[in-house]
């Protein structure tokens, strides 16, 4: 198993960043431990939790989680606009965007 510390910075240099191995484990600065499970269409990436659940969410690290299950909960995340303008980050890039929330619990939503 790999363990990076996880600092994440608008300071990268302006590279794309490419997808970890799978089984890399991210531990973040807060102490939220993430591992890489595996890359999927459309540039998405789907990770784990410490507890083992499973979420996806795209590559460019500023869009939040976009799809995730926890007990009879689930959720889903739409981007509209175009988050993509600023990853990589560079000087003087802006992006105005939106993550449209959809919850559903037991089948309600």
């Amino acid at each position: 198993m790999k363990a990076l510390l996880a600092v994440w910075s608008i300071g990268l240099g302006g590279a794309a960043q490419p997808a970890p191995e799978p089984g890399t484990v991210f531990i973040f600065s807060q102490g939220r431990v993430e591992r890489f499970l595996r890359s999927e269409q459309d540039d998405m990436r789907v990770w784990s939790t410490r507890s083992g659940r499973e979420y996806v969410r795209a590559a460019n690290p500023a869009i939040p989680v976009l799809s995730w299950r926890i007990g009879n909960q689930s959720g889903s995340g739409r981007v509209m606009g175009d988050a993509d303008a600023i990853w990589p980050p560079k000087p003087g890039r802006k992006a105005r965007f939106r993550v449209l929330t959809r919850v559903e619990a037991n089948g309600v939503h």
